[in-house]
């Protein structure tokens, strides 16, 4: 077979499939009957994969051999990858979510080429010596028409922007979410379906204070991420009135209105100047205390992505079943269901 045949597996597309799914290479390689040797040369562009190998590793990675042959550039190679992550991110969480965000970009692609969009109405604003991410905030605001007050829901307010909002299981707890903007391309968060909807809230604001305002990472870039998402979430102007005179009760009240965790609102009243910094540190204390350090009350709703579950029931109405819906994007179903969590089909 001519090495140019169009079956034959990208080496990019195996290598963002295997890690997004966990695997070594010689994992990988086991499952598909082939050697590790072999599977080392195919990811580096030494040997192509086609027949029956490639329907092997194509079926060990529970994608079809036709999307390991799309040849839709992955936006990984253009483009940064940024990250809300709890502490240190072990270097196979990493690998594998970068995999992951490579696969599910290719594969919406696929799911929503003839879906109807919203217009991107997000666009860049760096941060500079007379912009702050205060500022880029308060205009991101104002360009997406939000009122003053909390926001009820930033996830449908981002979708509604034009962005790509897909919940994910990372299988781990160490991060959050990830977010992508490739040029050309529409901004990409993945967020974490075991987070608290509280702390979720604010990674998606800070996810997208990293979209609007990062091209390269930086030193500074989670801090500014931070600053972003306190002043889009929390606004200077509409809540400096509601924190003072905090308590736990208080924050409770004011956690359920503004829909973030009480750490955030604390730290709010801080950066504004409204609490010393022994309060800081007391009110702090205090909520390690009573355990909301490590866990979140109830009260505050999930939000969903809404944009693939529309998608698929477009198509679904359009007499396509669970199993065509899954091969049209490249998987199983069970592969779909896993791939975007909290989709049935």
């Amino acid at each position: 077979m001519d090495v140019e045949d169009p079956a034959r597996a990208r080496p990019a597309v195996i290598v963002a499939a295997r890690q997004a799914r966990g695997l070594k290479q010689a994992e990988l390689a086991r499952r598909a009957g082939i050697s590790q040797g072999f599977l080392s040369k195919v990811e580096a562009d030494l040997a192509p994969l086609y027949g029956e190998k490639l329907a092997n590793v194509a079926a060990a990675l529970d994608v079809t051999p036709e999307l390991l042959c799309s040849d839709a550039e992955l936006a990984s190679a253009t483009s940064c990858l940024f990250h809300r992550k709890r502490n240190a991110l072990p270097v196979a969480i990493a690998t594998s979510v970068h995999g992951q965000t490579d696969l599910i970009r290719l594969q919406l692609a696929i799911l929503l080429e003839d879906g109807d969009l919203p217009p991107l109405l997000l666009g860049r604003d760096e941060p500079g010596d007379l912009d702050s991410p205060v500022d880029i905030a308060r205009r991101v605001r104002l360009k997406l028409g939000v009122p003053a007050g909390p926001i009820d829901d930033i996830v449908g307010l981002l979708e509604s922007a034009g962005a790509l909002v897909v919940d994910v299981d990372f299988g781990s707890r160490h991060i959050d979410a990830v977010c992508q903007w490739p040029e050309g391309e529409r901004p990409l968060i993945l967020l974490n379906i075991e987070a608290p909807p509280d702390r979720q809230r604010f990674t998606v604001a800070h996810e997208l204070g990293h979209a609007v305002m990062h091209i390269a990472t930086s030193e500074d870039q989670e801090q500014q991420a931070d600053e972003f998402a306190s002043e889009f979430l929390l606004p200077a102007a509409d809540v400096r009135g509601e924190l003072v005179g905090l308590s736990l009760p208080r924050l409770m009240e004011l956690r359920l209105r503004w829909g973030v965790s009480m750490a955030a609102l604390v730290r709010r009243a801080y950066d504004l100047d409204l609490l010393t910094a022994y309060q800081y540190k007391t009110l702090n204390i205090d909520l390690a205390r009573a355990g909301f350090k490590t866990r979140s009350p109830e009260g505050v709703s999930m939000e969903r992505p809404r944009l693939v579950g529309r998608a698929i029931e477009t198509l679904r109405e359009a007499g396509l079943s669970g199993l065509e819906i899954a091969d049209r994007v490249g998987t199983t179903p069970q592969g779909l269901e896993m791939i975007f969590a909290g989709v049935s089909i």
